[in-house]
């Protein structure tokens, strides 16, 4: 769902009414609609990310030696081909082996890496 799906979504409800104040138009929403809308926008674009404690660990202790500054480095590093930062985090998180990342890797090892927020920690 984008953000315009999300106001028509809301528009279009059949619990929201349209008031206006002065010349201006404004919709009254109901807290089920809002709260439903919302929930999708959370999944469609930050969908929570599971680690356990040691994996976040890894990421906090990644981040001290390479800094956000410094993500060109992280994804890149030599030749075609050559592992990287990155997949080296990756393959200590999920435990895969050099080269070995899957995209749904990379991108939660980049959520957790950018949105801590979106991490929800799970048992070991």
């Amino acid at each position: 769902m984008t953000f315009y799906e999300a106001i028509e979504t809301l528009a279009n409800s059949k619990n929201s009414r349209v008031e206006t104040k002065g010349n201006s138009s404004y919709g009254v929403y109901y807290a089920p609609d809002v709260v439903q809308v919302i929930h999708q926008l959370h999944e469609e674009y930050a969908p929570t990310v599971e680690m356990t404690q040691s994996q976040l660990d890894e990421i906090a202790r990644f981040k001290s030696i390479f800094p956000t500054r410094a993500l060109a480095d992280i994804i890149y590093n030599g030749q075609d081909g050559e592992w990287t930062y990155l997949d080296e985090l990756s393959g200590h998180l999920w435990g895969h082996s050099q080269q070995g990342a899957t995209n749904k890797n990379i991108e939660d090892t980049m959520k957790a890496y950018l949105y801590p927020e979106l991490v929800k920690v799970v048992d070991d």
